[in-house]
């Protein structure tokens, strides 16, 4: 097709719906793995299941929360830079 790497090219998107329509009207259950921006174009074409992000993802995303969320808070009575360390450990970052 052309489009590696590329779930959301339109070529893909309309071809993955075709799939789907075509198993769909064979009884057979369809879905797709792709970005949430197309998530209508897989319904109207019948999709009975479909991801939109997967565990690392979701994984990697919460980290990065908590990091973030980390680097916020005011700094620690015990080092008064933010962090609450022993021992030779380095700060936590974002």
């Amino acid at each position: 097709m052309g489009h590696p790497g590329e779930p959301g090219h339109p070529d893909v998107v309309a071809a993955s719906c075709a799939v789907i329509r075509q198993a769909r009207a064979a009884g057979i259950p369809a879905g797709v793995m792709g970005p949430q921006a197309h998530l209508s174009d897989w319904l109207t074409a019948g999709a009975s299941f479909f991801a939109v992000a997967s565990d690392i993802r979701l994984l990697t995303s919460s980290a990065e929360a908590l990091l973030r969320n980390l680097a916020a808070l005011p700094p620690s009575k015990a080092t008064g830079d933010g962090t609450a360390r022993s021992g030779g450990q380095q700060p936590v970052s974002a």
